[in-house]
């Protein structure tokens, strides 16, 4: 049976935690242990606090980027933020400046939030096995599946980031403040586990409570297994979401449009916000700047790199070196891929009832980067449209309420691939049948590799276009190994055009000031915060970070 998890986002978000729809529980925030214990109602109530995390750290959430809400594919050629200002810019920083990452100080740094969230699901967790006394053994191990859940994601995303942590089991483990980082191969042995035991106590089948189930902890699985390199793991796990019987939704725009109480056939789990008063600012942070001049209008748009990577609806590609000054570029445009029409905004697109403008002095605007501090408009002469509300025209006043969909197919179907391609028995065949069943849907013709290399370049490009904009690409560089030769000594370029007369004129522009980014050997691990290594005498840095 499919399966779709949702998060409804209520009052318990404004209290620090996530509401599902059918946990309403006493608005007291603060109960004995005795209390705390006492019935389903509040132990519910007391797990419930954990969805936040999904939240969170989810594109639409506070801490996508760590210490922010901005997309970490801004710091690849995929988006492009428009300032070089802190605040409005911060990825630009990290592109060209070395001190933003740092054991003081690091933009990108989960750390001590996560760790705040993982002590409070091991005082849970430590809770139910020996202060709970109304719940029998099945009961205790399903409650125990969702915390262990959210703890293995935590894990993921810090072993993901820092490749070595500290791996707290139990509530015991911070009576004593000095323990030691674990090896990555540990680290990643108890995500596994984690999710595993996830994965083997929760409920099968679809469920209309909002809570985490079986297909959820294995497509979580499956994402972090990749960076594992654990093959067989990770095609374990999908081949568990796919014995769910999920499908690709035939219209690949309308997985993000979706709201509370309703969702794509293809998500597997998503966030939902319930109204105004609990939202997200998406909208206002990515929006075109002819949408509402009120909007936060970081204003990431693609790259010119990134739209000559989407290719034509037959499948062949736009020779771009032969296009000229003068040229119809919405013909061109309007040649890409469905996926390129639902997740990017050019100058003459339709929306919102109008005519997108990102030609100089247009209502969308476009800046030349690093002239204007804040310029509030375009940088690259393209706009994101994937996973914003065309209907939503109160960007600023209602903010938003699209729901943000964590995890869904089309990516389990790639892990699925990739993992058949890098296993020790590749299987090429049917590795191209994933990435041609995920092609087919947009009505692309199917491709073919000779060999696992070339299956895996295939594999490369299919992630970038089907999950672009998603926040996975920076995570994709870095685990494969690409981060360095690709982002490296680069930049990058944008789209300038200019009206004359009743046509217009374009010319490449550098979107990087003419400053090339960097990418040092050591940013593929990011280090331990100073703060850590001062309080826990066995915590030792990095070594490329000494």
């Amino acid at each position: 049976m499919k399966t779709m998890n949702k998060i409804v986002l209520g009052l318990a978000l404004a209290m620090g935690i996530s509401s599902c729809n059918v946990m309403d529980f006493d608005p007291n925030d603060r109960y004995s242990e005795a209390v705390a214990w006492s019935n389903k109602q509040n132990i519910e109530s007391y797990l419930t606090g954990f969805y936040s995390t999904a939240e969170v750290y989810g594109t639409f959430g506070s801490r996508a980027f760590g210490t922010a809400a901005f997309n970490t594919d801004g710091l690849t050629w995929m988006l492009k933020y428009s300032s070089d200002v802190a605040g409005y810019g911060t990825p630009n920083l990290v592109l060209f400046v070395e001190n933003q990452i740092t054991s003081a100080s690091n933009v990108l740094s989960y750390w001590s939030d996560c760790y705040s969230r993982i002590r409070k699901i091991n005082e849970f967790l430590d809770g139910i096995d020996n202060k709970c006394t109304i719940l029998n053994e099945t009961e205790k191990e399903a409650y125990k599946a969702e915390a262990r859940f959210f703890r293995g994601y935590l894990y993921f995303l810090l072993t993901r980031a820092h490749k070595q942590v500290i791996l707290y089991d139990a509530l015991g483990d911070w009576k004593n403040s000095a323990k030691a980082t674990s090896t990555e191969a540990e680290c990643w042995k108890f995500v596994k586990e984690d999710l595993t035991y996830a994965y083997d106590h929760l409920t099968e089948g679809k469920r209309t409570d909002g809570r985490v189930d079986k297909a959820t902890a294995a497509a979580m699985l499956s994402r972090a297994m990749l960076y594992a390199q654990d093959w067989e793991a990770v095609k374990d796990a999908c081949e568990k979401v796919i014995e769910l019987k999920f499908s690709l939704d035939p219209n690949y725009a309308a997985v993000f449009t979706h709201h509370a109480g309703s969702r794509s056939v293809e998500t597997i789990f998503q966030v939902d916000y319930m109204n105004e008063n609990y939202c997200h600012t998406y909208d206002s942070r990515n929006c075109p700047s002819g949408d509402d001049a009120n909007a936060i209008a970081w204003c990431p748009g693609p790259t010119q790199e990134m739209v000559e990577h989407y290719e034509k609806a037959d499948g062949s590609y736009v020779d771009w070196k032969s296009v000229k000054a003068t040229d119809d570029l919405p013909a061109i445009y309007q040649s890409l891929e469905p996926r390129f029409q639902a997740s990017v905004l050019y100058n003459g697109a339709t929306w919102k009832g109008r005519k997108i403008e990102t030609f100089v002095g247009g209502k969308d605007g476009y800046a030349t980067y690093g002239n204007i501090g804040v310029p509030k408009t375009t940088v690259t002469g393209y706009y994101v449209k994937k996973m914003l509300e065309e209907q939503n025209k109160a960007i600023t006043t209602s903010n938003s309420t699209q729901s943000f969909v964590m995890i869904r197919y089309a990516e389990v179907l790639l892990n699925y691939a990739e993992a058949l391609v890098m296993s020790s028995t590749p299987n090429v065949r049917l590795a191209m049948d994933q990435v041609n069943n995920i092609r087919n849907r947009v009505g692309l013709p199917p491709v073919e590799a000779a060999n696992a290399t070339e299956a895996m370049e295939r594999i490369k490009h299919e992630r970038e276009i089907e999950l672009a904009f998603e926040g996975f690409h920076y995570w994709d560089l870095k685990r494969w190994k690409d981060a360095r030769s690709k982002l490296n000594g680069v930049q990058f370029h944008g789209i300038k055009i200019s009206k004359t007369g009743t046509g217009t004129t374009f010319e490449l522009e550098s979107c990087d000031a003419n400053q090339n980014r960097i990418f040092p050997e050591k940013y593929y691990s990011l280090p331990i915060p100073d703060t850590e290594l001062t309080n826990n005498p066995l915590c030792v840095q990095l070594n490329e970070w000494k």
